[in-house]
């Protein structure tokens, strides 16, 4: 098991990456910060999400969020995190930093010709993904990747791209996350027309752990990509090869790649948005690549108010990935609502580390979401996830299920206060492993 220092280590490092590239491309532009400094109470019937023995806590959450951008001539950037303390008034807990932080920035040091590109994700994700998401459970994962982007003319019609990429990928706890990984690209695009680009994408990557017991393994990509963009109707489709080549255990793994989006507004109020995946992956990778649905966000974005624990297997396999997301969103002048349901299959590679072979799965629910301004400065919300996962090895099924209400108001320009009520409710054919949770919470926040 790793120490906390690991994880404050990459912080540092990436606070001063994010500062140092934010800081000297040109003084004279603006960088725009807002942040969001609260305080709130929360108590927990069953912290410890135990089926027969649940341990109530009552916990003051100091925290801190904000929210960075600039999009001017040489730096476009967005970083938003959050800063959490969770103050166990019961003492049943040992007190915690948990943070997260997602993030892209890039510098044109040559304008249409080289840039700098960082970007990070710094979030939460389970240390065992078969065991519930307590305190004891949770950990910090930290993705950081840098590198250059060369563009050159081939024609006026005909553009090349050349990346490379330095990845680091820290775990606090799982030691088989941690690796270096060096990443190159290709690219020749072609704009057939305003609406419609064409490009050829080799990519490689070489990935090499810290730890000394799992070997490195190559992957390769070759693809062709169409995109495009109309009023109201756009995609993007990507079709081609993917290789994992290395030695023992791992081998050598072909398959095809498939990834396409695909986004309809049939009316100004009404989005449907259509996302497939088809290729290998793996836990860092999908984590960086979680940033391209995210950043930049559009003007106004909020500032973050909770930290999301993810789902992600924090682990060195890479997997096969089969994914099916379809969202919907409606937006009124003062209402909103949202569906997305989702199917997803994972097969792992590596079968004899951490027993990840135990968790090939199949899985599928919706994510829900309402909203609604009952007057100036007062809104009501609520939302809804279900899931059913299948550990097809295991002969294990987890459906879990997880509901909130929260109602909001704006004191004044500045302060504000929330109140939500959540429940989570896990039902698994394993026994001991089913467990129910209610959730209180009361906070105010004063926001810059």
């Amino acid at each position: 098991m790793t120490t906390l220092h690991r994880t404050d280590s990459t912080r540092r490092r990436l606070a001063a990456a994010l500062c140092t590239a934010l800081l000297v491309p040109a003084a004279a532009q603006a960088v725009r910060v807002d942040y969001r400094v609260g305080v709130g109470v929360e108590y927990d019937d069953n912290v410890t999400l135990s089926e027969h023995d649940p341990v109530s806590e009552t916990i003051l959450q100091p925290s801190l969020g904000f929210r960075i951008s600039e999009d001017g001539s040489a730096v476009q950037a967005y970083v938003d995190g959050l800063l959490d303390y969770n103050d166990y008034l019961g003492g049943k807990f040992s007190n915690e930093f948990r943070s997260q932080i997602n993030g892209r920035l890039n510098w044109s040091a040559l304008p249409e010709r080289l840039d700098l590109v960082v970007e990070d994700v710094l979030g939460v994700q389970p240390v065992n993904p078969l065991a519930a998401n307590t305190p004891s459970n949770l950990q910090q994962t930290n993705v950081l990747s840098v590198g250059p982007s060369l563009r050159f003319q081939l024609s006026p019609a005909l553009r090349g791209l050349a990346e490379f990429r330095f990845i680091d990928s820290r775990a606090e706890k799982t030691d088989f996350f941690d690796a270096h990984r060096y990443a190159g690209a290709l690219r020749i695009i072609r704009d057939v027309d305003p609406n419609n680009r064409l490009s050829a994408n080799l990519e490689a990557e070489r990935i090499d752990f810290a730890h000394g017991d799992i070997a490195g393994y190559d992957r390769y990509s070759a693809y062709a990509r169409w995109a495009r963009t109309l009023r109201d109707f756009d995609f993007g489709v990507d079709l081609g090869y993917v290789q994992l080549d290395g030695n023992a255990p791992l081998g050598s793994h072909g398959k095809p790649l498939l990834r396409a989006d695909v986004g309809w507004h049939p009316d100004a109020d009404n989005t449907l948005t259509l996302r497939a995946r088809h290729q290998y992956t793996d836990a860092a990778s999908s984590m960086i690549a979680a940033l391209d649905t995210r950043v930049i966000p559009p003007a106004g974005a909020p500032i973050p108010t909770g930290i999301v624990t993810g789902g992600a297997v924090v682990s060195s396999s890479p997997y096969l990935e089969e994914h099916v997301e379809l969202d919907w969103t409606w937006q009124g002048a003062t209402t909103s609502f949202g569906a997305a349901p989702f199917w997803q299959r994972w097969r792992y590679v590596l079968p004899n580390l951490l027993d990840v072979n135990d968790l090939d799965q199949n899985s599928h629910g919706v994510n829900l979401f309402a909203n609604r301004t009952l007057r100036p400065g007062w809104n009501l919300g609520g939302f809804a996830t279900w899931e059913s996962v299948d550990y097809r090895n295991l002969d294990r099924r987890d459906r879990n299920g997880y509901i909130g209400l929260f109602l909001t108001h704006l004191l004044s320009r500045h302060w504000s206060w929330r109140l939500e009520l959540s429940h989570y409710e896990r039902d698994s054919n394993t026994p001991g492993m089913s467990s129910r949770s209610n959730i209180v919470f009361f906070g105010v926040a004063w926001t810059r």
